[in-house]
């Protein structure tokens, strides 16, 4: 989460360096030009003649011209910024295991046959859109390694969240066979132009061993 919000903030942050720059390179113009023409007309001798003008390379009023459109650009940048930046990121959800203390450690790694088993499932929407997700919970063989599976979930839950919000909701399961399981949490979605439910490949796992 937060990296992606580094990656929405950057291209503002070097503008603004950017930017930032440039007005210090036109207050310190003198000085800097000056230095160049030293290290690179040292070798040059003065000679009379000439029309008696003043030749300078500073040409303020082009200078502030070309600095008052640097900054309207980058005003302009930041009043799209916003709506280019949702598809600057590629959309995203999470979803994990919580143990009894809230976080993804605590949870059994062994347990008896039909014993309870309290676990939270934690969801987060980073898909830039309220969706409606569907989270199914499977139980299969340890040797399995990876959804989509054809089985009839042991538990579904559902609910839509917000962009940027988290649900983290408890559930009980059980397994009655000895040996050793997997209980797969997967992650769907209704698609919002036509409310089909989909896979969104994201799936977290608790791997059991069930014994007498």
């Amino acid at each position: 989460m937060y990296l992606g919000i580094l990656y929405m903030a950057l291209p503002g942050i070097i503008s603004a360096v950017v930017v930032a720059a440039l007005i210090i390179t036109y207050l310190k113009r003198e000085r800097i030009i000056g230095k160049l023409m030293i290290r690179f007309r040292s070798h040059y001798r003065v000679v009379r003649g000439g029309s008696g003008k003043s030749r300078t390379m500073l040409f303020n009023e082009e200078v502030l011209a070309v600095i008052a459109a640097i900054v309207v650009v980058f005003l302009v940048f930041l009043s799209f910024y916003p709506a280019i930046s949702k598809y600057a990121i590629e959309p995203y959800a999470v979803i994990a295991y919580l143990g009894p203390n809230g976080t993804i450690t605590g949870y059994p790694s062994t347990v008896y046959p039909g014993e309870s088993i309290n676990v939270s499932i934690y969801v987060y929407n980073g898909m830039g859109e309220p969706i409606w997700f569907v989270v199914r919970v499977y139980i299969a063989n340890a040797s399995l390694i990876e959804p989509p599976l054809n089985a009839t979930p042991i538990v579904t839950i559902q609910r839509i969240l917000l962009n940027n919000e988290t649900w983290v909701q408890g559930i009980t399961i059980s397994i009655n066979g000895t040996g050793n399981y997997r209980v797969f949490a997967t992650l769907w979605m209704y698609d919002p132009n036509n409310l089909e439910l989909k896979y969104l490949d994201t799936y977290t796992y608790l791997t059991l061993n069930v014994t007498s």
